[in-house]
């Protein structure tokens, strides 16, 4: 996983109602276009991002939200 990626991980569990709140918003806009990280992103507001594979991390961070939709 590339440093920015742990970072992002990291808030992600650090803060799940901001990161869910924010993921709403990418939803609603549509900014996701990976069908398994859009699977991922309903997930981590369903459930929280606790129980995420790493084979989930890596698909949601790389085609998700990392270099595409966050910005450190």
């Amino acid at each position: 996983m590339k440093k920015h990626e742990e970072e992002l991980k990291s808030r992600i569990l650090g803060d799940r109602d901001m990161f869910a709140y924010y993921l709403k918003e990418v939803l609603e806009n549509e900014l996701i276009e990976n069908a398994a990280a859009l699977g991922i992103a309903r997930l981590i507001i369903d459930k929280g991002a606790e129980e995420l594979t790493d084979k989930q991390w890596y698909t949601f961070l790389r085609h998700g939200v990392g270099d595409i939709n966050y910005v450190p």
